[in-house]
Protein backbone atom coordinates (compact mmCIF):
# COMPACT_ATOMS: atom_id res chain seq x y z
CA UNK A 1 0.00 0.00 0.00
CA UNK A 2 2.97 2.60 0.73
CA UNK A 3 4.49 1.09 -2.33
CA UNK A 4 1.14 2.04 -4.32
CA UNK A 5 1.03 5.72 -2.62
CA UNK A 6 4.54 6.38 -3.12
CA UNK A 7 4.21 5.67 -7.31
CA UNK A 8 0.95 7.62 -7.36
CA UNK A 9 2.66 10.51 -5.86
CA UNK A 10 5.45 10.49 -8.37
CA UNK A 11 3.11 10.16 -10.85
CA UNK A 12 0.84 13.45 -9.74
CA UNK A 13 4.66 15.92 -9.42
CA UNK A 14 5.33 14.50 -13.18
CA UNK A 15 1.31 16.23 -14.00
CA UNK A 16 1.54 18.96 -12.20
CA UNK A 17 3.08 22.24 -12.44
CA UNK A 18 2.17 24.34 -9.79
CA UNK A 19 5.58 24.65 -7.48
CA UNK A 20 3.48 24.74 -4.34
CA UNK A 21 1.61 21.70 -5.19
CA UNK A 22 4.92 20.20 -5.93
CA UNK A 23 6.45 20.79 -2.83
CA UNK A 24 3.52 19.16 -0.89
CA UNK A 25 4.13 16.25 -3.09
CA UNK A 26 7.79 15.91 -2.25
CA UNK A 27 7.14 15.44 1.36
CA UNK A 28 4.74 13.20 0.92
CA UNK A 29 6.89 11.34 -1.16
CA UNK A 30 9.75 11.77 1.59
CA UNK A 31 7.71 10.41 4.71
CA UNK A 32 6.36 7.90 2.24
CA UNK A 33 9.44 6.60 1.65
CA UNK A 34 10.47 7.07 5.60
CA UNK A 35 7.68 4.54 6.35
CA UNK A 36 8.77 2.39 3.87
CA UNK A 37 12.41 2.16 4.78
CA UNK A 38 10.87 1.27 8.45
CA UNK A 39 8.72 -1.62 7.29
CA UNK A 40 11.42 -3.30 5.42
CA UNK A 41 13.36 -3.32 8.12
CA UNK A 42 10.89 -4.16 10.71
CA UNK A 43 10.18 -7.15 8.17
CA UNK A 44 14.05 -7.99 7.77
CA UNK A 45 14.67 -8.13 11.45
CA UNK A 46 11.73 -10.89 12.11
CA UNK A 47 12.57 -12.97 9.42
CA UNK A 48 16.40 -12.84 10.99
CA UNK A 49 14.37 -14.05 14.41
CA UNK A 50 12.54 -16.92 12.91
CA UNK A 51 15.03 -19.21 12.70
CA UNK A 52 15.80 -18.38 16.04
CA UNK A 53 12.26 -18.40 17.19
CA UNK A 54 11.42 -21.85 15.49
CA UNK A 55 14.87 -23.26 17.35
CA UNK A 56 13.61 -22.18 20.63
CA UNK A 57 10.20 -23.54 19.86
CA UNK A 58 11.56 -27.34 19.21
CA UNK A 59 13.84 -27.00 22.25
CA UNK A 60 10.39 -26.15 24.53
CA UNK A 61 8.61 -29.29 22.79
CA UNK A 62 12.19 -31.52 23.75
CA UNK A 63 11.85 -30.22 27.35
CA UNK A 64 8.77 -31.24 27.65
CA UNK A 65 9.01 -34.52 26.35
CA UNK A 66 11.42 -34.80 28.90
CA UNK A 67 8.90 -33.79 31.54
CA UNK A 68 6.39 -36.19 30.56
CA UNK A 69 9.20 -38.91 30.94
CA UNK A 70 10.26 -37.23 34.60
CA UNK A 71 6.45 -36.99 35.40
CA UNK A 72 6.42 -41.38 34.57
CA UNK A 73 9.38 -42.25 36.52
CA UNK A 74 7.97 -40.14 39.17
CA UNK A 75 4.38 -41.90 39.43
CA UNK A 76 7.15 -45.54 39.13
CA UNK A 77 8.61 -44.29 42.23
CA UNK A 78 6.59 -42.73 44.32
CA UNK A 79 2.87 -44.79 43.31
CA UNK A 80 4.29 -47.81 42.32
CA UNK A 81 7.55 -47.79 44.73
CA UNK A 82 9.09 -49.14 41.59
CA UNK A 83 12.95 -48.22 41.36
CA UNK A 84 13.93 -50.17 39.03
CA UNK A 85 11.53 -49.24 36.43
CA UNK A 86 12.14 -45.19 37.29
CA UNK A 87 16.00 -45.21 36.71
CA UNK A 88 15.25 -46.59 33.75
CA UNK A 89 12.94 -44.29 32.54
CA UNK A 90 15.60 -41.11 34.16
CA UNK A 91 17.50 -42.96 31.42
CA UNK A 92 15.38 -42.32 28.66
CA UNK A 93 14.99 -39.16 30.00
CA UNK A 94 18.65 -38.22 30.24
CA UNK A 95 18.51 -39.57 26.38
CA UNK A 96 16.03 -36.94 25.50
CA UNK A 97 18.40 -34.64 26.64
CA UNK A 98 21.05 -35.16 24.52
CA UNK A 99 21.75 -32.34 21.55
CA UNK A 100 20.06 -29.45 23.76
CA UNK A 101 22.71 -27.46 24.81
CA UNK A 102 21.11 -24.74 27.68
CA UNK A 103 21.94 -23.75 30.72
CA UNK A 104 18.35 -25.20 31.95
CA UNK A 105 18.71 -28.52 29.97
CA UNK A 106 22.08 -29.07 32.11
CA UNK A 107 19.97 -28.34 35.49
CA UNK A 108 18.38 -31.01 34.26
CA UNK A 109 20.77 -33.59 33.76
CA UNK A 110 22.22 -32.71 37.11
CA UNK A 111 19.28 -33.66 39.14
CA UNK A 112 18.39 -36.65 37.28
CA UNK A 113 21.62 -37.61 38.28
CA UNK A 114 21.39 -37.24 41.35
CA UNK A 115 17.77 -39.03 41.49
CA UNK A 116 19.69 -41.91 39.99
CA UNK A 117 21.88 -42.04 42.55
CA UNK A 118 18.81 -41.91 45.44
CA UNK A 119 17.20 -44.60 43.91
CA UNK A 120 20.09 -47.04 43.38
CA UNK A 121 21.07 -46.35 47.06
CA UNK A 122 17.64 -46.78 48.12
CA UNK A 123 17.27 -50.32 46.06
CA UNK A 124 20.43 -51.44 48.04
CA UNK A 125 18.90 -50.63 51.85
CA UNK A 126 18.23 -53.09 54.22
CA UNK A 127 14.91 -52.75 54.86
CA UNK A 128 14.07 -53.70 51.04
CA UNK A 129 16.09 -56.67 51.25
CA UNK A 130 13.97 -57.60 54.42
CA UNK A 131 11.07 -57.21 52.41
CA UNK A 132 12.41 -59.61 49.89
CA UNK A 133 12.90 -61.91 51.95
CA UNK A 134 9.41 -61.69 54.17
CA UNK A 135 7.52 -61.76 50.69
CA UNK A 136 9.68 -65.41 50.07
CA UNK A 137 8.59 -66.51 53.43
CA UNK A 138 5.13 -65.84 52.58
CA UNK A 139 4.61 -68.15 50.00
CA UNK A 140 6.63 -70.59 52.43
CA UNK A 141 3.64 -70.24 55.09
CA UNK A 142 1.00 -70.12 52.25
CA UNK A 143 2.58 -73.58 51.21
CA UNK A 144 2.39 -75.72 54.51
CA UNK A 145 0.34 -78.32 55.08
CA UNK A 146 -3.10 -77.62 57.05
CA UNK A 147 -4.20 -79.14 60.12
CA UNK A 148 -6.73 -82.20 59.81
CA UNK A 149 -9.04 -83.18 62.64
CA UNK A 150 -7.00 -86.16 64.67
CA UNK A 151 -9.62 -87.35 66.90
CA UNK A 152 -12.96 -88.87 65.10
CA UNK A 153 -15.82 -88.49 67.50
CA UNK A 154 -18.57 -89.82 65.03
CA UNK A 155 -17.28 -93.75 65.64
CA UNK A 156 -19.52 -95.66 67.07
CA UNK A 157 -19.40 -97.61 70.07
CA UNK A 158 -18.32 -101.95 68.68
CA UNK A 159 -19.38 -104.75 70.30
CA UNK A 160 -16.71 -106.82 71.27
CA UNK A 161 -18.42 -109.93 70.65
CA UNK A 162 -22.01 -110.64 68.89
CA UNK A 163 -24.85 -110.78 71.57
CA UNK A 164 -25.43 -114.42 72.39
CA UNK A 165 -28.84 -113.98 74.80
CA UNK A 166 -31.85 -111.23 74.88
CA UNK A 167 -30.08 -109.69 78.24
CA UNK A 168 -26.62 -108.78 76.43
CA UNK A 169 -28.75 -107.64 73.11
CA UNK A 170 -30.64 -105.10 75.78
CA UNK A 171 -27.68 -103.59 77.29
CA UNK A 172 -25.56 -103.27 73.89
CA UNK A 173 -29.19 -101.37 72.84
CA UNK A 174 -29.16 -99.74 75.80
CA UNK A 175 -25.33 -98.39 75.46
CA UNK A 176 -25.60 -97.47 71.75
CA UNK A 177 -28.77 -95.32 72.59
CA UNK A 178 -26.95 -93.68 75.74
CA UNK A 179 -23.86 -92.44 73.41
CA UNK A 180 -25.74 -91.07 70.83
CA UNK A 181 -26.36 -88.24 73.61
CA UNK A 182 -22.86 -87.89 75.42
CA UNK A 183 -19.89 -89.60 76.08
CA UNK A 184 -17.26 -89.20 78.60
CA UNK A 185 -13.63 -90.64 77.90
CA UNK A 186 -10.31 -89.22 79.84
CA UNK A 187 -8.07 -88.04 77.75
CA UNK A 188 -4.20 -87.30 79.23
CA UNK A 189 -3.55 -85.13 75.87
CA UNK A 190 -4.16 -81.49 75.07
CA UNK A 191 -7.48 -80.98 73.57
CA UNK A 192 -7.20 -79.71 69.76
CA UNK A 193 -10.78 -78.25 68.62
CA UNK A 194 -11.91 -79.51 65.28
CA UNK A 195 -11.36 -77.08 62.44
CA UNK A 196 -14.10 -76.71 59.50
CA UNK A 197 -11.95 -76.39 56.11
CA UNK A 198 -14.30 -73.04 55.68
CA UNK A 199 -12.32 -72.10 58.88
CA UNK A 200 -9.15 -73.07 57.58
CA UNK A 201 -9.52 -71.48 54.30
CA UNK A 202 -10.18 -68.10 55.93
CA UNK A 203 -7.47 -68.19 58.21
CA UNK A 204 -5.11 -68.83 55.20
CA UNK A 205 -6.57 -65.71 53.59
CA UNK A 206 -6.49 -63.62 56.84
CA UNK A 207 -2.30 -65.20 57.04
CA UNK A 208 -2.11 -63.29 53.61
CA UNK A 209 -3.36 -60.58 54.66
CA UNK A 210 -1.62 -60.70 57.63
CA UNK A 211 1.94 -60.37 56.51
CA UNK A 212 1.34 -58.22 53.41
CA UNK A 213 0.35 -55.61 55.94
CA UNK A 214 3.48 -55.97 57.49
CA UNK A 215 5.47 -55.99 53.83
CA UNK A 216 3.41 -52.41 53.74
CA UNK A 217 4.35 -51.08 57.23
CA UNK A 218 8.24 -52.14 56.72
CA UNK A 219 8.06 -49.80 53.65
CA UNK A 220 6.67 -47.29 55.13
CA UNK A 221 8.98 -47.24 58.21
CA UNK A 222 6.07 -48.42 60.45
CA UNK A 223 8.62 -50.74 62.63
CA UNK A 224 6.15 -51.51 65.57
CA UNK A 225 3.43 -52.92 62.95
CA UNK A 226 5.34 -54.96 61.05
CA UNK A 227 6.36 -56.72 64.31
CA UNK A 228 3.17 -56.81 65.95
CA UNK A 229 1.42 -58.25 62.58
CA UNK A 230 4.77 -61.01 62.75
CA UNK A 231 3.65 -62.11 65.64
CA UNK A 232 0.00 -62.35 64.61
CA UNK A 233 1.74 -64.09 61.44
CA UNK A 234 3.19 -66.63 63.94
CA UNK A 235 0.42 -67.34 65.98
CA UNK A 236 -2.15 -68.29 63.35
CA UNK A 237 0.92 -70.45 61.64
CA UNK A 238 0.51 -72.83 64.71
CA UNK A 239 -2.87 -72.19 64.77
CA UNK A 240 -4.24 -73.58 61.07
CA UNK A 241 -0.99 -75.93 59.65
CA UNK A 242 0.27 -78.71 60.63
CA UNK A 243 3.73 -79.21 62.52
CA UNK A 244 6.37 -80.71 60.62
CA UNK A 245 10.19 -79.29 60.18
CA UNK A 246 8.95 -77.26 57.22
CA UNK A 247 5.98 -74.71 59.62
CA UNK A 248 8.99 -74.54 62.44
CA UNK A 249 11.25 -73.74 59.64
CA UNK A 250 8.62 -70.86 58.64
CA UNK A 251 8.44 -69.72 62.62
CA UNK A 252 12.32 -69.38 63.48
CA UNK A 253 12.64 -67.18 59.75
CA UNK A 254 9.93 -65.48 61.21
CA UNK A 255 10.76 -64.71 64.40
CA UNK A 256 14.28 -64.12 62.87
CA UNK A 257 12.97 -61.11 60.68
CA UNK A 258 10.76 -59.49 63.40
CA UNK A 259 14.58 -59.25 65.37
CA UNK A 260 16.07 -58.26 62.28
CA UNK A 261 13.29 -55.53 60.81
CA UNK A 262 15.33 -51.83 60.23
CA UNK A 263 13.59 -48.74 59.34
CA UNK A 264 12.93 -48.76 56.05
CA UNK A 265 14.70 -46.34 53.79
CA UNK A 266 12.25 -43.32 53.11
CA UNK A 267 11.52 -43.41 48.92
CA UNK A 268 13.53 -40.58 47.09
CA UNK A 269 11.08 -38.16 45.28
CA UNK A 270 12.10 -37.31 41.50
CA UNK A 271 13.29 -33.57 41.85
CA UNK A 272 13.92 -33.60 38.48
CA UNK A 273 10.52 -33.26 37.26
CA UNK A 274 10.30 -30.05 39.39
CA UNK A 275 13.47 -28.70 37.31
CA UNK A 276 12.12 -29.34 34.23
CA UNK A 277 8.74 -28.20 35.13
CA UNK A 278 10.78 -24.59 36.19
CA UNK A 279 12.76 -24.83 32.89
CA UNK A 280 8.91 -24.84 31.13
CA UNK A 281 7.77 -22.07 33.17
CA UNK A 282 4.40 -23.18 32.43
CA UNK A 283 4.35 -23.21 29.17
CA UNK A 284 3.02 -25.85 26.82
CA UNK A 285 0.50 -26.98 29.09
Amino acid sequence: QLQAELQQAKQQIQQNSDNRSVDQLEQRIQQLEIKLNQQQQTLQQLANQLPQQQAERIREWRLFEVKQTLSAAARSAIFYADAQTAIQLLDVASQQLAGIESSGALQIRQAIQEDKQALLEYQQSDATQWVVELAALKRQALSLSNKTPTDDFSIESEQATEPTNWREHLAYNWHVFMDNFFRIEKSSAPIEPVISNETITLKQQQLDLILSVAENAALKGQVELAKTKLNEASALISDIKAASPAQQRVLNKLAQLEDGIQQAAELPEVSSLSVAASQLGGRLQ
